[in-house]
This record gives structure tokens, sequence and C-alpha cells, in this order.
């Protein structure tokens, strides 16, 4: 077929899965709770007829090289508490000299190198060093968003 048809393809079988996940939150069917009842899509805000992104959010490639990688060591709760020798109650994420904002998230992979479907890894609140928005190799960049300097391999915790 050719480009524009698949492309209308795609975008109705987005459409519908869409339509099938704000259905799904609204029905207490096969146990689910009841979802929000004022969820709804907005062509106001999107600026498209179906009120959908214009563009898909394809978070794993939104990742930079950076002048300073966050790692798993400075936002993971258990890492945090091996590193620091502090319990739950008192353990933080490591503070950042540079922080030009704040985040607070888990740590998910998915799949991982290890064959692992998905892992979920509790996170601390933390801070985003600017060092982490600037990329190593493109000069007048500075990153947004979730545009972010981060790996979440372990170094030895």
């Amino acid at each position: 077929m050719s480009e524009d048809e698949a492309a209308r393809h795609l975008k109705r079988r987005a459409a519908q899965l869409v339509a099938l996940v704000l259905d799904a939150d609204r029905s207490p069917a096969a146990g689910w709770r009841p979802g929000w009842k004022g969820l709804r899509l907005r062509p106001d805000i999107t600026g498209t007829e179906d009120g959908l992104a214009k563009y898909p959010y394809i978070r794993e490639s939104r990742r930079i090289q950076a002048e300073f990688t966050v790692i798993e060591q400075h936002v993971g709760t258990d890492a945090r508490m091996a590193l620091t020798k502090k319990n739950k109650d008192e353990v933080a994420a490591e503070p950042f000299a540079d922080s030009v904002g704040i985040g607070s998230y888990r740590i998910d992979l998915h799949p991982s190198s290890g064959g692992d479907n998905y892992i979920d890894i509790s996170s601390l609140p933390f801070q985003i060093p600017l060092g982490a928005l600037i990329p190593k190799r493109v000069e007048n960049l500075l990153a947004a968003s979730k545009n972010l300097g981060v790996t979440h391999i372990t170094n030895g915790c």
C-alpha cells in the first residue's frame, strides 16, 4: 500500500486503541474501578480534530548523552539506602549544586538486557542537575522535558 494509506491505517488504529483505553478506564468491568468521569481527549489543546497528539510519544528516543549522567545510585531508593546506610524514612536522593528542577517518578526499564520484560524500581524525589540537560556533542542546545542524560545501570550497588 502507499505511504499515505499506511499512515491513515496507523492513525485510525491508534485512535481506536485510545478510545478502548478511555472506555476501559470508565468501566467497572473485570474488577476495574470506574475511571475518571471527566477524562476526555482535548482537540482544543492538541490542535487536532480527534484530540490525539500530532506525534507519537516515543520515550526511549528522548535521551541524550549529556555532560553529566544521572544514575540509579543518585535516585533509586534501595541504591541510596545501600550507599548512605540510611533507612527508608531518612534516605534522600543525591543533591546537586547545579539543580534546575525536580522530578519524582519510578525507574522503569522495558525490556531489560537481562531478558526481563519489565523492571520497576522505587525512586526518591530528586533534583535535575543542569549538566544532565547539556548534550556533549551539540553546541547551543539545552534539553527540556524528559530529554535527560540518564542511565540506571548500577555501579556496584
